[in-house]
């Protein structure tokens, strides 16, 4: 077992620019020919679908005495599957779950939204991508 943290964005690198964007009518998105390649390497269309998802909640926040709404459906999402790590007292990976925290950001490190995934069989143990005006992409490709 490996102690390093695998990074899918890494096996990424050379994506530079997406060169065709799809649209499917079941997605609140659309996406780059990265996203769709790696997604059917994956087997990871669940992933895609719970973004879809999320782009529709509503949320409220209380912000200097005042409630906020807050609704996903932002011009820039950054979204992060994380793997559950176990490590020890050094940081070290110890062992690796099978299950994944997902969250979304809005790229200054403020949670929008986080959901438990009880289980998948993704080999990575992180996987970030954008989602910028209406389309996703990986970073590589903005």
């Amino acid at each position: 077992m490996s102690a390093e943290i695998l990074n899918a964005n890494d096996t990424l690198k050379g994506k530079n620019g997406a060169n065709e964007i799809f649209v499917n009518p079941n997605y609140n998105f659309n996406y780059t020919d990265g996203i769709k390649d790696f997604t059917i390497e994956n087997e990871m269309f669940w992933l895609l679908d719970l973004i879809s998802f999320y782009q529709k909640e509503v949320s409220w926040t209380k912000e200097k005495g005042f409630y906020i709404k807050i609704v996903l459906n932002q011009d820039f999402q950054v979204w992060k599957l994380e793997r559950q790590l176990k490590k020890n007292k050094k940081g070290n990976v110890i062992s690796r779950r099978n299950s994944f925290m997902l969250t979304c950001s809005d790229g200054n490190h403020n949670i929008l939204k986080s959901h438990m995934v009880p289980f998948s069989d993704f080999k990575f143990d992180v996987y970030t991508v954008w989602l910028q005006n209406r389309t996703l992409m990986l970073p590589e490709e903005y």
